[in-house]
């Protein structure tokens, strides 16, 4: 079962079973969890607000047997398909990528067992924008001017060419990768984004937390890029 908060980090979620025993590791507070039900009985899931307003929240139940199940976001302007799984969540956060269209679709990364306090993780999130603009598409596949990102390779998804670029930085411990993909498909830039957020891991008692797993997270991400349509 994943749980998630559309809002994000306005509002944090607790998942207990019946004996009010928290399921995950509640030392870091979430809106978000994910894992494995470990047994038939009623479960709660507590909502705590640190702003107030409303919120919306998403429970996905994956069918017995199944680790994962598929969902498809479907754009009828742009006339784009994008699947991902319940590893993925919509979010309404403001997700620190730049960007030359205007995002479509914004998912964040909920795997649990992926972030602190287990990984030095912070967040992960995947972008779908585009844009129809003439003067965004007449240079769609070109580095954006407002980073120094650099053009890392050419490849074809289900068809379409992208121009894949990417551009690391680091401050104060912490370090984010934006990995862009891009493609001029029938005069609309198509362009998505994996950002990803993580601390150095020295900022930690020595043992207590491992290196998150960036390849299989690129996996991830790779699986959903790799479900990519447009007509």
């Amino acid at each position: 079962m994943s749980v998630y908060i559309q809002q994000g980090a306005a509002f944090s979620v607790e998942v207990t079973g019946a004996n009010k025993k928290p399921l995950g590791d509640q030392t870091y507070a979430s809106p978000f969890w994910r894992g494995t039900l470990p047994s038939t009985q009623d479960y709660f899931v507590n909502v705590e607000s640190y702003g107030g307003g409303s919120f919306s929240l998403r429970i996905a139940i994956n069918p017995p047997g199944q680790s994962t199940q598929n969902f498809d976001f479907v754009n009828p302007g742009y006339m784009v398909v994008l699947g991902y799984t319940d590893a993925f969540a919509p979010t309404d956060e403001q997700v620190p990528v730049i960007l030359k269209g205007i995002p479509l679709i914004k998912l964040t990364f909920i795997d649990s067992s992926s972030y602190a306090p287990r990984t030095n993780l912070d967040e992960a999130y995947l972008v779908l924008a585009a844009s129809a603009d003439p003067a965004v598409v007449s240079t769609c596949t070109q580095t954006s001017p407002q980073m120094g990102e650099a053009i890392t390779g050419q490849v074809i998804i289900n068809g379409f060419p992208f121009t894949r670029s990417e551009f690391p930085s680091s401050a104060a411990g912490s370090f984010i990768d934006q990995i862009t993909y891009r493609s001029d498909i029938d005069k609309k830039c198509f362009e998505l984004v994996f950002l990803i957020h993580s601390t150095d891991i020295a900022n930690y008692p020595a043992g207590t937390v491992t290196a998150f797993d960036r390849a299989a997270l690129l996996d991830e991400f790779e699986t959903v890029l790799n479900s990519f349509h447009a007509k």
